[in-house]
């Protein structure tokens, strides 16, 4: 799935990780992910290899989310602008075309701020969805682009209840 670079997307890192047959569910934390309607982030914390990625696998699972959860397993090499918001509207398409369609068209058309058109775009389909979504990015920790942290700000201060970071 190329988007305007000659680096393709991994369909992989847009996919729920599997889970194990040995996973216990964490009810108490569980709970707590789907959040009160109108809560736009929720961040999972927790030193390496204490479950965080399998906690929102089996999250993203749940009967009430299942069908309605983007996800992108980042690593460094998605840390630059466009590449990231490649990944986050083509998983975003995955479960909501009418969501990220416009906004993709935009990135991959060449213009003076890219990301800040798709970003509106975005916000325009969420504000008019209704239903209401989640978009996992798993290991967010690792980009360190001022550019990207500045965009998820942008996407935190306008986004409305129908889209849970």
């Amino acid at each position: 799935m190329p988007v305007g670079e000659s680096r393709p997307l991994l369909m992989a890192k847009m996919v729920v990780p599997e889970l194990s047959m040995t996973t216990i569910t964490r009810s108490r934390l569980h709970d707590q992910l789907s959040g009160e309607p109108g809560v736009r982030l929720t961040t999972v914390v927790a030193p390496a290899g204490w479950g965080k990625t399998t906690l929102l696998a089996a999250w993203a699972r749940d009967a009430e989310w299942r069908d309605r959860v983007a996800w992108v397993s980042l690593d460094e090499a998605d840390d630059e602008p466009v590449r990231f918001l490649s990944y986050a509207l083509c998983a975003l398409e995955s479960v909501a075309p009418q969501l990220a369609r416009e906004s993709l068209a935009i990135l991959r058309a060449p213009g003076m701020d890219p990301v800040g058109l798709a970003l509106s775009a975005l916000l325009n389909a969420l504000t008019a969805s209704q239903e209401r979504y989640a978009l996992v990015l798993d290991d967010f920790h690792l980009l360190q682009s001022p550019d990207i942290s500045q965009s998820v700000e942008f996407l935190l201060a306008y986004l409305p209840s129908t889209l849970h970071l």
